[in-house]
């Protein structure tokens, strides 16, 4: 359950990330089709690496 609950956070995570990417993408280079692949690619990666810190931290950081 917990996996699912990681795997939707980073699910959200990943919208707000791309919506932020989309509009800086547009803002600095004024082109649509431009600010959508810097969306995807940066929302992609970052989203996945969000979640291998999340899976990472919960199995070694044993405070």
């Amino acid at each position: 359950m917990a996996m699912l609950s990681d795997l939707v956070k980073s699910g959200t995570w990943a919208l707000v990330q791309m919506a932020i990417g989309f509009a800086i993408g547009l803002g600095v280079t004024g082109s649509a089709g431009f600010a959508v692949l810097i969306a995807i690619s940066a929302g992609s990666i970052g989203s996945f690496a969000y979640w291998l810190h999340q899976r990472l931290w919960k199995t070694y950081a044993k405070w």
